[in-house]
């Protein structure tokens, strides 16, 4: 393999390219202008199309000659950075999983001692107000009325918070939890037609193989003519 000299290959490119863009400006002007209505111009016509191939494979050629020294290059150096890299990347996601398994433990150790704290505080509120009721009544029995009303007031505006849950683990550089939703597809009877994606590719595919003889339901094959050449 030669040794590669990019500014080199980049001004033989630019020449070469600034001096092929000149000629088929030419070439555009000539295929505009075109009109065929006999034989003969229709034998010069397709003479300039066999002319126009043969210049495009020439081209072709040429960018090879000057790009496949750099893609070998290229590629090679991929290479060599494609094995390490895979296997860093490896251990990225053996350790990224066993960190998120850790990081969901604690999250739900952490919902569990959240629910225990909001029913203690709920139980702690019931208590209360139980005890100011009683205490209502009691006072009503001793012909307190104005007293007994305002523990009921009071009563009702009891609110007692949870005790706030410790977070198990702290904010670490450069590492946190995300939470990203994915489907699964339970049931696709029932998906809707606006999430499916229509294969034309596929459509096209069988179009083209069976020259428009299988019909589609919904799809209409149609032929579309074009004019093939070589360039010899």
């Amino acid at each position: 393999m030669e040794q590669i000299n990019t500014q080199q290959s980049l001004e033989i490119s630019e020449q070469f390219s600034a001096e092929e863009t000149r000629k088929a400006a030419i070439i555009i002007t000539e295929a505009n202008s075109i009109k065929i209505s006999n034989n003969t111009q229709m034998e010069n016509s397709s003479t300039l199309l066999r002319s126009i191939k043969q210049r495009i494979h020439e081209i072709d050629v040429k960018r090879k000659e000057l790009t496949d020294p750099l893609n070998f290059v290229i590629t090679k150096l991929i290479g060599y950075a494609k094995t390490p890299i895979d296997m860093y990347r490896e251990s990225e996601g053996t350790i990224k999983r066993e960190q998120t398994r850790y990081r969901l433990k604690l999250q739900q150790e952490e919902e569990e001692e959240e629910r225990k704290a909001q029913a203690k505080a709920d139980e702690d509120e019931r208590n209360r107000r139980e005890e100011l009721e009683r205490q209502a009544k009691a006072a009503e029995k001793k012909n307190k009325p104005e007293k007994a009303e305002a523990l009921r007031d009071n009563a009702e505006n009891v609110f007692i918070p949870p005790k706030p849950v410790q977070k198990k683990i702290g904010k670490i550089k450069g590492n946190h939890l995300v939470t990203n939703y994915k489907a699964k597809i339970k049931d696709r009877s029932k998906i809707p037609a606006q999430y499916w994606i229509l294969n034309e590719k596929l459509i096209n595919s069988i179009a083209k193989a069976s020259k428009g003889e299988q019909l589609i339901p919904g799809v209409e094959i149609y032929p579309e003519h074009t004019t093939a050449s070589s360039r010899r």
